[in-house]
């Protein structure tokens, strides 16, 4: 059954600490440990409306004619010319990811932190821990 889900496992497995590891064997065990769940079944459900859209998107594609494709490629082409036209480099966007900046601080102010694992975050979310104890995760 592990099949009907891989679509919900976006694991990486090439993150630090997760170098050797198997995805296969990863994505089984989030897998088993989820059946049963509200999560899993609703990712069943998930998964099975969007293969029908992509099934149905693909009978759509298979229909249409050399004309149609070409005028489709015109359009987008046209929407993309007009979108490049209205592009403003006014506004300057900085997104600053502040987890490593938090671990950084409370290991400075409590240095025996420096070689155990650390992790910041609540009780709903843990957003950092050291990369180095990744490989020492328990599933």
């Amino acid at each position: 059954m592990s099949g009907d889900l891989e679509g919900c496992c976006r694991y990486s497995t090439s993150k630090a600490g997760m170098e050797g590891l198997d995805k296969a064997t990863i994505m089984n065990i989030i897998l088993e440990n989820s059946k049963g769940s509200k999560f899993y079944e609703n990712e069943l459900r998930r998964e099975k409306a969007l293969r029908q859209q992509t099934e149905q998107k693909l009978k759509v594609i298979k229909s249409l004619t050399p004309a149609m494709l070409k005028s489709g490629e015109l359009e987008a082409d046209h929407i993309l010319k007009d979108l490049g036209q209205k592009r403003r480099f006014s506004r300057i966007i900085v997104h600053v990811d502040m987890d490593a900046f938090y671990a950084a601080v409370e290991i400075r102010d409590q240095p025996e932190l420096r070689h155990h694992p650390v992790a910041v975050g609540s009780n709903s979310m843990l957003v950092r821990f050291r990369k180095d104890y990744l490989s020492y995760t328990v599933w």
